[in-house]
């Protein structure tokens, strides 16, 4: 028996072919789709969980209360971790971990910028799982001057040679032997490192000041094994108000630390200062809600075929009863046929997976793998998947067809007027579902790529124009910074040379804390710290509102005078930029006590996801740690060469390195860039299966009304007559999914846009717009078979049955 239902249903999918392969292959794009993105998801939700002890490791992360709301920030000052040792040595294993940044390696001969640079404290192996190749976790970062290689970064300067005991230069002053090879952190951790060195060597000789202050925050990060037996909540409570008490010897709950769980890290968390970009959760849901909406699409296609193909086999069931059929053959043969079509579309699913799965990890920028021998659970829950489509689309006609009385269905009269109404009830519930969806992912891509365009091209209160950033490594190099900007300033494309800490959203960070009122006020709040060259504001365009620049005039300009942006200004609780003036406050970094001299109009430092936030800038040249020229947009690589000749006959130890800052810009919105990528591509699929599916209905409709047609052109209906007969349901049911797609578009896009400070509009405009897209889609779809049904031969279509 199973042979022959075998035999009938690859007899019926050779009859009709077009409809078969447009069933089998939209189901299986939306299956590749939906695997694809699945696994995505899925290694996204495995980061960090490779530590043995990823349940108990937790990040000591920092609130502070300010009048303009909460900030939360990732790293801690140096001594928060020596405290907590002494205060609760038995309830936790505390590691500092400093990254330092890009700076100049040497080892064997070979000299080189690097960016994971890393010093870390020797609990860090206690704590963390990367496993050591070479060398003792115990003793690796006890020595003074050691420090660890990843297995990579070993084979790269030495070889195949041991590297143990080998030196290592950094920035051609600091020495360190090599006491350890470290395994290669993995693709899913939030921080990575290809250097890492005794945390002993963080000194002042090392960052330039004390780091020994509270008020100080300078890349410093603080990870805390948890005893098993310690109650998180309760050690939470004891750790609120521990920086108050120790900074200040208060506790007005003005700052608290907290503990954030290691595998939250990745996905949920955005705080200031994060080691490396994360990821975001709302990314995952819009990314997995697209999955399961293209899946949806493929099985409403699926589904809405099948029965439509199904009603056209009334006569067949008819006379299989006739023949002795019972009705739970019949039931076997119709589900039996919908899940060989969906098994199939399985199978071609696995083979698109393999062939898209390189193209789907350039799209969203990390390597992506699937091994089914690895996945056993995954291939359970897509055979699942299959079985659940194949069944669904299989109900109608094994339980409704398959009911029919055979006299009547040989008879050919209606024989369930109430079953047919409820199919093509169904069929157009699920075209509405269909195009609401498209509609929304239309209007998705579209607000996407418009938020995109905002913060890229957003007034960011600066001028970034052909900017370009040369990197200060060396303090022997910093030393210098007048003579290299006098040379490059010679070079007659270059229109200006601005020495200072960091350019205008540049990568360079320093927190601390502005005390107004002396080192006790409790209305102290945290500042982005900047030091600046006096050519600075008008370099970058910016605008005093109020007082002055700074002047080399005046002897107490020179570390003893400020200026602050609007959101300090703010933050002082000043209305108007001249009452800052003259105002006496306090610095925590080396308790710098200073007046305000000026007030500079807002300019954006992060990412447009962050609020702007309260800046100090001060005149202080030890701390210039790059040169920013702007240059003219005449012979760009010609002005490179000269200005790299000139860095080496000035610096000839350190290789010439720059950045155009709007690179680094886009850097900052690269994760949305990708997900914008994902989700046009995969909106375009949607779309496309969609449209798919609407041809298959189009066609099925214009072939059940052949005769109608037929009849209609005798009696003198013209082509755009047919046309509009043909087309217009389809239309209506477009029109209506418009109408549900809008609110709900509406509601989650605004949801996406809150992970921004500085947002879009959502206009009606974008909704309609998205609406007209898929009008047009599904009036080009149904016009092909609309054309083709008008156009035929009147007296064939007569003849028609």
């Amino acid at each position: 028996m199973f042979k022959n239902y075998l035999k009938i249903a690859l007899r019926n999918s050779r009859r009709h072919k077009g409809f078969t392969a447009i069933n089998i292959v939209g189901l299986a794009l939306g299956m590749t789709c939906f695997l694809l993105i699945m696994r995505h998801i899925q290694q996204e939700l495995a980061y960090d969980a490779f530590h043995a002890h990823a349940d108990r490791i937790y990040r000591i992360a920092m609130e502070s209360k300010t009048p303009a709301g909460n900030r939360l920030n990732a790293s801690t000052p140096y001594p928060v971790a020596p405290a907590l040792r002494l205060a609760y040595p038995e309830l936790m294993k505390l590691a500092r971990v400093f990254f330092y940044g890009e700076s100049l390696i040497e080892a064997n001969n070979k000299k080189i910028y690097e960016n994971q640079f890393v010093f870390a404290e020797p609990e860090f192996f206690e704590i963390f799982s990367f496993p050591l190749l070479k060398g003792k976790a115990q003793t690796a970062l006890a020595q003074p001057h050691g420090i660890v290689l990843t297995e990579s970064t070993a084979r790269k300067y030495f070889g195949d040679d041991d590297p143990m005991g080998k030196t290592v230069r950094l920035e051609g002053r600091y020495d360190f032997a090599v006491t350890g090879v470290a395994a290669d952190p993995p693709p899913a951790s939030h921080f990575h490192f290809d250097f890492l060195a005794s945390f002993a060597n963080v000194n002042a000789d090392l960052v330039g000041f004390n780091p020994e202050q509270w008020g100080t925050s300078f890349g410093i990060y603080t990870y805390a094994l948890v005893s098993p037996q310690e109650n998180v909540a309760c050690l939470e409570e004891k750790l609120a108000p521990f920086y108050d008490q120790h900074a200040t010897g208060q506790s007005n709950k003005s700052r608290r630390l907290f503990l954030q769980p290691l595998r939250k890290i990745h996905l949920h968390s955005q705080m200031e200062v994060e080691i490396e970009p994360n990821n975001s959760i709302a990314n995952l849901v819009v990314l997995g809600t697209l999955a399961a909406l293209v899946l949806l699409i493929a099985a409403i296609n699926f589904i809405n075929l099948s029965t439509a193909r199904a009603a056209r086999r009334a006569k067949e069931v008819g006379l299989r009863k006739v023949l002795g059929a019972e009705r739970p053959q019949l039931v076997k043969q119709f589900l039996g046929e919908s899940l060989l079509h969906s098994a199939v579309a399985l199978m071609l699913s696995f083979g698109l997976m393999e062939l898209l799965l390189p193209k789907f990890s350039g799209l969203i920028g990390k390597n992506i793998d699937f091994s089914l021998a690895q996945n056993a659970l995954a291939i359970f829950g897509i055979a699942g998947l299959a079985l659940l489509v194949g069944v669904a689309a299989g109900i109608y006609p094994a339980f409704v067809l398959s009911s029919f009385q055979p006299a009547e269905s040989l008879k050919g009269t209606k024989t369930s007027p109430r079953s047919g109404r409820g199919a093509l009830a169904l069929r157009r519930i699920l075209v509405v579902a269909q195009f609401a969806v498209s509609v929304i992912l239309i209007a998705a891509t579209l607000i996407i790529r418009e938020q995109l365009r905002f913060v890229k091209q957003a007034n960011l209160g600066f001028d970034r124009e052909l900017a370009l950033v040369v990197p200060l490594r060396d303090e022997s190099v910093r030393k210098n910074y007048q003579v290299i900007k006098n040379e490059f300033a010679k070079n007659p494309n270059v229109r200006a040379t601005i020495a200072c800490f960091s350019a205008p959203m540049g990568g360079n960070e320093f927190g601390t804390v502005l005390y107004p009122s002396g080192r006790a006020d409790e209305q102290r709040f945290d500042i982005r710290l900047n030091f600046i060259d006096y050519n600075f504001f008008e370099g970058f365009g910016l605008k005093l509102l109020a007082g002055r620049n700074f002047s080399s005039q005046i002897s107490t300009d020179a570390m003893e005078a400020f200026i602050i942006n609007e959101a300090a200004l703010k933050q002082l609780g000043l209305r108007e930029p001249e009452a800052a003036l003259g105002k006496k406050v306090l610095i925590g970094v080396n308790e710098i006590e200073g007046t305000i001299i000026g007030v500079v109009k807002d300019f954006h430092h992060r990412s447009m996801h962050e609020a702007i936030s309260p800046e100090v800038m001060m005149y202080w040249p030890r701390w210039f740690y790059e040169i920013s020229l702007q240059i003219a947009p005449q012979d760009i690589s010609a002005t490179l060469a000269a200005l790299e000749k000139t860095w080496q006959q000035l610096v000839p130890n350190f290789p010439f390195q720059y950045q155009f800052l709007d690179d680094y810009v886009a850097g900052l919105y690269l994760a949305e860039e990708k997900s914008a990528k994902a989700v046009e591509t995969f909106s375009a699929l949607a779309i496309c299966i969609a449209g798919l599916g609407l041809f298959g209905l189009a066609a099925f409709a214009a072939e059940q009304r052949t005769k109608e047609v037929g009849v209609r052109k005798v009696l003198g209906a013209t082509v755009t007559n047919v046309i509009g007969l043909l087309s217009k349901d389809f239309v209506k049911l477009v029109l209506l999914a418009n109408l549900i797609a809008w609110p709900l578009g509406y509601f989650a896009m605004n949801r996406w846009l809150q992970n921004f400070a500085y947002r879009i509009d959502l206009g009606w405009w974008i909704f309609a717009l998205a609406g007209g897209v898929a009008l047009l889609i599904a009036l080009l779809t149904v016009s092909t078979q609309a054309i083709k049904a008008a156009l035929a031969n009147p007296v064939e279509a007569l003849r028609y049955e």
